[in-house]
């Protein structure tokens, strides 16, 4: 707790890194490659959580996926603004409507983190690295289902 410091640091770092250099992740990647990378990406940082038992390692996982996460919202936000919403008067309710999704999806994790934690943290995120597998490949299934969008 008295490191909590730390862990904040961290990430802020590694979301300016991310954010910064988001430009050089566009041209390196497609759109298509970057999910298919975090469908992965994100359930595996998760698994390694509950595998080590070393805080400090745990904080710096921690830490590296809550900066990449932040720092690649732009990129998402950017790419499914134009090429998902084509009329602009969407736009702003596309935002609105993200920013309710994830308070209710938070809310909803933190209410069975509080079960699921009393239990065991390594159990709790052992299913969370199983959930967002799931629900990664149902998310951006669903993105890249338009016939348009397949070509990206």
């Amino acid at each position: 707790i008295i490191f909590i410091w730390f862990v904040m640091w961290l990430s802020r770092v590694m979301w300016f890194i991310v954010w910064h250099y988001a430009h050089n992740i566009e041209r390196l990647l497609t759109m298509r490659q970057h999910f298919f990378l975090e469908i992965f990406l994100f359930p595996i940082f998760y698994l390694l959580i509950s595998y080590f038992n070393n805080p400090y390692i745990v904080w710096l996982l921690f830490s590296l996926i809550i900066g990449y996460q932040q720092g690649r919202k732009p990129i998402m936000e950017w790419y499914l603004l134009n090429h998902y919403i084509t009329d602009k008067r969407y736009k702003a309710t596309f935002l609105s409507m993200e920013a309710q999704v994830n308070t209710l999806l938070s809310t909803i994790i933190t209410f069975v983190i509080w079960f699921i934690m009393a239990y065991s943290y390594k159990i709790w995120y052992v299913t969370l690295s199983v959930s967002l597998f799931i629900f990664l490949i149902f998310s951006f299934y669903f993105i890249f289902r338009e016939k348009e969008l397949r070509k990206i």
